[in-house]
């Protein structure tokens, strides 16, 4: 693991002077993709490996084998889990686990607590230990919105049903209005009986 651990920080050391590798022209033609394409014209200064042009792709640059696609904290392979089952594959010696991006908030958590419990690295996960409960916690509460505001929906949705059948024409203003004027239309009737029969 030592001679691992070496050629990891070997490996640092040497991508700082790596340079990147472009097809020729692609940084003044947008049709050419920023990627590597072998030059393979005549009179290609890339191709003759001139000074002052790019240069081009040799086995010299390459990361040495021990090493090649490992992950520097760990000094192991990556690999991308998505289920529990996709661990039955690998060796906590050699693999190092990478969450999936697609897995949900719900089951993350409980994908996590299981990975860690069988003794695989975790790489884009900072606390095993304590992730599963922040997520658990978090995905509750997102839950507990949700109900609240189905529940707030379906409130003033009864609401809205109850509002037409309380305005009914004898519960308007209006007729409330008229009712009243009537009303006192006979109260007066019956005074003015009052006082004609006194009198």
């Amino acid at each position: 693991m030592t001679n691992i651990r070496r050629l990891l920080v070997a490996r640092k050391a040497q991508k700082k002077h790596k340079p990147i590798f472009l097809a020729q022209d692609s940084h003044k033609k947008k049709r050419i993709r920023k990627r590597w394409v072998r030059p393979r014209g005549v009179h290609s200064k890339i191709r003759h490996k001139k000074a002052g042009y790019r240069v081009p792709v040799r086995i010299g640059y390459r990361t040495a084998a021990l090493v090649r696609f490992r992950e520097f904290r760990s000094g192991k392979l990556p690999v991308v889990v998505a289920h529990e089952r996709d661990l039955a594959r690998l060796d906590t010696e050699q693999h190092a686990v990478v969450i999936a991006a697609s897995v949900g908030l719900r089951k993350r958590g409980t994908l996590v607590r299981t990975v860690h419990e069988k003794g695989f690295a975790i790489i884009n996960v900072k606390d095993p230990a304590a992730y599963p409960d922040k997520v658990l916690a978090a995905f509750n509460a997102r839950v507990a919105v949700k109900k609240k505001a189905r529940s707030e929906k379906s409130e003033r949705s009864k609401k809205a049903k109850k509002a037409p059948a309380a305005s009914t024409p004898s519960a308007t203003p209006a007729a409330e209005g008229k009712q009243s004027e009537e009303k006192q239309q006979e109260d007066k009737k019956e005074k003015d009986k009052i006082l004609v029969t006194k009198g």
